[in-house]
């Protein structure tokens, strides 16, 4: 007589029929390799069921190995270039938010006493400037810069902005993607591998893995 054994069983059986079975991952250059007795590498073709829109796509750019320690005097360029752009981008907002205030300016305008106008004009100013940098922040807190030199390709190093100031990494980090096809809010992923005390002065590590790729030119460093 045959007897059904209950599911769970089943599963227990396989999982001890499996555990002689040793299976060795694929490393990362595994992956790249020929696959199926190819001479050529093995390409993928994803072909949607749907028609694929631009704002579904994540482009992920892998960093795989440090570059090297960068000086101080260059960590200062970098951040100077930062603070540069996040200043631009403040400013930027700030003329969205005025152009949403303009009815509340009209009427401060208008209030027959000057000093209480003057007083509420420059809150209304300071209420814009502290919306215009935390928004800034929410979107580039932690992000990716790709900075150059005559003297070897171009790589990324990462950064925070804050209120205070631009803050850099100690290292720099090989792309390996060119970083001219790096479309525009591209994510740079932060392997475990990379040695943490390059990254925690900016609150980057292996908690935190991806850095919005900064929109701005790269930073070209002294040869």
């Amino acid at each position: 007589m045959i007897t059904r054994l209950p599911s769970h069983l089943w599963l227990i059986g396989a999982a001890c029929g499996l555990s002689g079975c040793v299976v060795t991952p694929l490393s990362e250059e595994d992956l790249d390799q020929p696959m199926f007795g190819r001479d050529e590498a093995t390409a993928v073709h994803l072909s949607p069921s749907q028609p694929l829109r631009l704002r579904d796509v994540v482009a992920v750019a892998k960093v795989i190995r440090k570059r090297r320690t960068l000086q101080d005097a260059e960590r200062d360029l970098i951040a100077l270039a930062l603070r540069r752009k996040f200043d631009a981008l403040v400013s930027i907002e700030l003329v969205r938010l005025r152009a949403l205030h303009e009815p509340q300016r009209e009427a401060i305008a208008a209030m027959p006493d000057r000093a209480a106008a003057a007083r509420a004009e420059r809150l209304l100013d300071e209420a814009e400037r502290r919306q215009a940098v935390a928004s800034i922040l929410k979107a580039w807190d932690k992000v990716a810069v790709v900075v150059r030199s005559p003297s070897e390709p171009p790589s990324v190093t990462f950064g925070r902005l804050s209120a205070e100031g631009a803050h850099v990494a100690r290292s720099t980090f090989d792309l390996d993607v060119p970083p001219a096809s790096l479309p525009k809010d591209a994510r740079i992923t932060i392997p475990g591998s990379i040695d943490p005390d390059a990254l925690a002065p900016i609150g980057l590590g292996r908690r935190t893995s991806t850095a919005a790729m900064l929109d701005m030119a790269p930073v070209v460093l002294p040869p």
